[in-house]
């Protein structure tokens, strides 16, 4: 008799990716950094999150999708700055 495991997965680094992916996106059109700025956000909490998740229990995995919301979402962050700066500027 063969019992099958279910392997755990690791939907908060996923979740983090995915925000942090459409806030590096967004971020690079022009007026929608308003839109990258909370996503970079929440790519950075729960790509943070699911990096524990994923240190703490390895079978969980998504090790390496965690890391790049991380990344990601710093980018959007720092793509949703630029282009306040950017408006501030070319309204004074």
């Amino acid at each position: 008799m063969v019992i099958l495991r279910e392997k755990k997965g690791n939907g908060l680094g996923v979740a983090g990716f995915v925000c942090g992916l459409i806030a590096a996106i967004a971020g690079l059109i022009p007026l929608l950094f308003w839109i990258s700025f909370p996503l970079g956000v929440l790519g950075l909490v729960f790509g943070g999150i699911g990096w524990g998740r994923a240190r703490s229990d390895p079978e969980r995995g998504g090790k390496g999708l965690s890391i790049a919301g991380v990344i990601l979402g710093i980018i959007g962050i720092g793509l949703a700055i630029i282009g306040i700066v950017i408006i501030n500027n070319a309204f004074d």
